[in-house]
């Protein structure tokens, strides 16, 4: 909704920017859902420049389960929208190449694409990956979280859950990396629920060695989204050592394996999470496997190893000779 307030300010620049860089390009890059995606599958078709798409997560789930609309009509708007704009990337997919993150997404869009390919998104290099053998062995417990601070995060089950690892007497702490308009909220939850002492909003902490040390510095992460494609953040706590409790949402499975690389929980539940972590934290053999496992997975989906197979997949789609 934002993107259309903005509409009559951005619209000149922005499609001067569009048909500006999409005439100098050889081969377009459409992401989606984003609406500026669809004003660059536009301007590819209308100059006959070779696209492809990356479809990075289905806006009907971030429109209906997120909790940002709680206004009935809104709801019902923002839904229609969230619709059209998909039924508008089918339409986008049909006789493509088509990348997309995730077993949900693939299934929907292969009927379609001439050619759907499921990526896992990473943005870690073997350089990064920071080999330890256990994590709890000190405490407290310090839980991480990073993203965004809005509502389809499922922040606040991630609080209610700290609640109910405190009062069971465990030593716990949570350390929240990000920025977003939900964080006044968040702040004031925490202080009705008496942790404010335990929780800690570090605000936004760019890629590199400082977002690295903060993994690192922690025992488990815990991503409570209500609605997700595949998360960075999940190969970032996997290279940095991290037994991961994550919500069985969209793409999460096919990085979280419940049991081999992480505990899945249903979103909207803080029992289940912080029965996870407490078996996380009772369970010392588990924890070492998710970890060894989850390396051997951050491993094989490596930044450079996901940006080759997307070059084979270009290369071939297009008849391109590889270099």
């Amino acid at each position: 909704m934002g993107f259309f307030k903005s509409l009559p300010r951005i619209a000149l620049p922005t499609l001067r920017n569009i048909k500006t860089n999409v005439r100098e390009a050889d081969l377009v890059m459409v992401q989606l859902p984003s609406s500026i995606g669809f004003l660059v599958y536009l301007q590819a078709k209308r100059m006959r420049t070779r696209y492809f798409l990356y479809i990075v997560g289905d806006i009907r789930r971030v429109a209906t389960q997120g909790e940002k609309y709680r206004n009935p009509l809104m709801r019902l708007a923002v839904a229609a929208v969230a619709h059209m704009f998909h039924m508008i990337s089918q339409k986008m997919a049909c006789g493509s190449l088509v990348f997309v993150t995730g077993s949900e997404l693939l299934r929907e869009f292969s009927p379609l694409a001439k050619r759907c390919v499921n990526l896992i998104p990473s943005v870690v290099s073997d350089e990064d990956i920071f080999i330890r053998e256990d994590v709890c062995t000190t405490e407290p417990i310090r839980l991480l979280y990073v993203g965004r601070l809005v509502p389809v995060k499922g922040l606040k089950y991630l609080l209610q859950a700290l609640k109910q690892l405190l009062d069971g007497g465990l030593p716990v702490e949570l350390r929240l990396i990000g920025d977003g308009y939900q964080k006044p909220y968040l702040e004031s939850l925490a202080e009705e629920m008496g942790i404010t002492k335990q929780v800690s909003f570090l605000g936004r902490v760019p890629f590199g060695p400082e977002l690295f040390r903060a993994y690192r510095e922690s025992h488990i992460f815990v991503l409570p989204s209500l609605s997700e494609g595949i998360p960075k953040t999940l190969l970032e706590a996997m290279a940095s050592g991290l037994p991961i409790v994550a919500t069985r949402v969209g793409g999460i499975p096919d990085v979280v394996k419940d049991g081999e690389t992480g505990l899945l929980v249903e979103p909207r539940s803080p029992e289940q999470i912080a029965q996870a972590v407490e078996r996380l934290v009772s369970d010392p053999l588990l924890r070492r496997r998710l970890i060894r496992n989850g390396y051997h997975f951050a491993k094989e989906h490596t930044v450079e190893k996901q940006a080759e197979l997307m070059w084979r997949e270009i290369c071939s789609f297009f008849k391109l000779e590889a270099r």
